[in-house]
């Protein structure tokens, strides 16, 4: 999620997500450790870049 200057919530990703353990960023990289606990299938690494004219 994203918190805009407005106050206003907006999802940023949401594909893929089975219980994501944390998140980082670096530079305008976001890394989120998708732990896949509750199914067992699947756990990885999501990668994605942020930022931009409307971040």
């Amino acid at each position: 999620m994203r918190i805009d200057t407005d106050g206003r919530a907006v999802t940023l990703l949401t594909a893929g997500l089975q219980n994501p353990t944390s998140v980082a960023v670096r530079g305008r990289t976001l890394y989120v450790i998708n732990a896949a606990y509750l199914t067992a299938t699947d756990p990885n690494l999501i990668l994605t870049t942020i930022g931009g004219p409307h971040a």
